[in-house]
């Protein structure tokens, strides 16, 4: 998996859009997350495509560890037909957090 570091996000929602799939961008230190990814699999045992998006707490900021999915509830992560629904997703879940400090 590659990874790409970034120093500074001016504009979040550009940034999303842009985002790689399986790509891990390893964001800011003063971020409570360290990194994000928009992931592509398959289905156990199928061929059907599917897309999510997983972030790591960032512990010298948020205090805390653990990773955060989309969930749907009964700790099942939520997959996406498509890449921009991943995406869409994501931005609403986060944009509130990510725009403040985008400058």
């Amino acid at each position: 998996m590659n990874e790409i570091k970034i120093e500074k996000i001016d504009d979040f929602k550009k940034f999303v859009e842009t985002i790689e799939v399986n790509t891990r961008y390893l964001l800011p230190d003063n971020f409570r997350y360290k990194w994000i990814k928009i992931e592509k699999g398959n289905k156990y045992y199928s061929k059907e495509t599917y897309y999510s998006w997983a972030m790591e707490y960032n512990y010298n900021v948020a205090g805390s560890v653990g990773y955060i999915y989309p969930i749907s509830g009964s700790n099942k992560v939520t997959h996406f037909k498509t890449e921009k629904g991943a995406k869409t997703n994501f931005l609403k879940r986060y944009a509130d957090y990510f725009e403040p400090l985008c400058v």
